[in-house]
């Protein structure tokens, strides 16, 4: 996954698969992570399992109103 280090996108990716962010309008790091990542026989995958379930961003948004 590649998205742009910016709002929800760049906390997940931060946290996920640092790999995967790019600075916002940074379209010649993208061109350049999928062409690096499709010359490559290993694609980078996530290391960790996700801590963003909709059951813990319910109760984190349900918390900040209370």
């Amino acid at each position: 996954m590649i998205g742009y280090q910016h709002g929800g996108v760049g906390e997940i990716l931060n946290e996920l698969f640092p790999e995967g962010k790019v600075e916002m309008g940074d379209t010649k790091s993208i061109i350049r992570l999928i062409n690096q990542w499709a010359a490559s026989d290993l694609a980078p995958t996530p290391s960790k399992e996700t801590p963003f379930t909709l059951q813990s961003m319910l109760e984190s948004t349900l918390q900040a109103y209370m």
